[in-house]
């Protein structure tokens, strides 16, 4: 008994009725297209003894509010004279823009990583970390890690992990092949499950599938479902093709296929339809007490690359009269590849453009 007379017994029972299970904590990750920096995007950022990208990139802030934003920069930076196609080298001070916009974290192994050799590598790295962005898919020694992890203040950790399918043909130096990953199904698994042994999420950035195709090849689909039966994974983003690629749910979590370029000199007037659009996605997942992560949903942002100033930013803000069907379109067919797994941010929900 006790000083209300109960049994002991009956108030435990009762405090057992009304026990809530712990709240699982919320995280939230955005990923995009392509940042493919041709000639004509770091002529326009050119001033008269630098480069400043903030201008260019400005529009994008309304769209990259996750509580982790993951860019793809699939060009290596430089110290030195910059150069576009085939073999690139874009200005080191884009670091800067990419931190100023809201990017937490690169993927970088794409099939221009060896474009500028070890030294491309060793700069790319350097001059994001010196900006406080993280970058994954690229290493400077064969003991650093092959994931980035970012840590939130609920104590939520987001691993981030990139593979490439190849580096166009560039090799590594000889025996440093460490220095970016290949797409490996059995390397990734056990990179996802280190990985996941120091973070509660794990998202796979992919660079793959073939150029300017809508629909995703088999190695895709077949490694996506491999990948996403994997525990250690939680989802995947795809990159490379240069055009929109569909979303899909896979043993109940999301792959990307192709985020298209977010930013490039591709588009229409160089004879890339599809090649000026982009999308951001933002993934929401819980992460209960035991560990347990389950994706629950997310948005879409339809994004564009106005000519006329090379800046990029959500297809519902161009104002540009010449390219406002070309808005329309973008709008429309974000919601017919995205549709399906994800919602429409609350602009592009309200935007005429936008399929009811």
């Amino acid at each position: 008994m006790n000083l209300l007379g109960l049994p002991l017994a009956g108030l435990a029972m009762a405090g057992a009725l009304f026990a809530t299970e712990p709240t699982p904590r919320v995280v939230t990750v955005s990923a995009s297209g392509d940042l493919l920096v041709h000639t004509s995007l770091w002529e326009s950022a050119r001033t008269k003894n630098s480069f400043n990208f903030a201008k260019q990139l400005a529009g994008l802030k309304p769209a990259l509010d996750a509580d982790v934003n993951l860019c793809h920069l699939e060009t290596p930076l430089t110290k030195g004279p910059p150069r576009g196609y085939p073999i690139f080298a874009t200005p080191i001070e884009l670091a800067r823009g990419i931190a100023q916009v809201g990017w937490h974290g690169c993927s970088l192994a794409s099939n221009h990583t060896f474009d500028l050799g070890q030294m491309g590598v060793a700069v790319t790295w350097a001059g994001l970390m010196r900006n406080g962005v993280k970058a994954s898919g690229i290493r400077i020694s064969p003991q650093a890690k092959k994931h980035a992890t970012h840590e939130l203040p609920n104590g939520v950790k987001v691993a981030h992990l990139s593979y490439t399918y190849g580096t166009n043909g560039i090799p590594a130096p000889l025996g440093k092949e460490w220095l970016t990953n290949l797409i490996d199904l059995p390397t990734i698994r056990a990179d996802a499950r280190a990985a996941k042994a120091e973070a509660d999420v794990v998202i796979l950035s992919m660079h793959w599938g073939n150029e300017y195709q809508e629909a995703p090849n088999e190695s895709q689909k077949r490694l996506a479902r491999r990948l996403l039966a994997d525990p250690n994974v939680d989802a995947i983003v795809g990159h490379h093709v240069h055009v929109l690629q569909p979303a899909e749910v896979l043993h109940g979590k999301p792959v990307i296929y192709g985020h298209g370029n977010l930013w490039s000199g591709q588009g229409p007037w160089s004879g890339h339809d599809g090649g000026q659009r982009g999308v951001v996605t933002e993934l929401s997942f819980e992460v209960e007490n035991s560990g347990k992560v389950k994706w629950t949903g997310g948005q879409y942002t339809p994004t564009l690359v106005d000519p006329t100033s090379w800046k990029v930013m959500p297809a519902t803000a161009i104002e540009t009269p010449a390219w406002l069907d070309e808005a329309c379109l973008a709008i429309k067919e974000t919601a017919r590849l995205y549709g399906a797994v994800f919602s429409p941010d609350a602009e592009t929900k309200a935007h005429k453009c936008q399929p009811r």
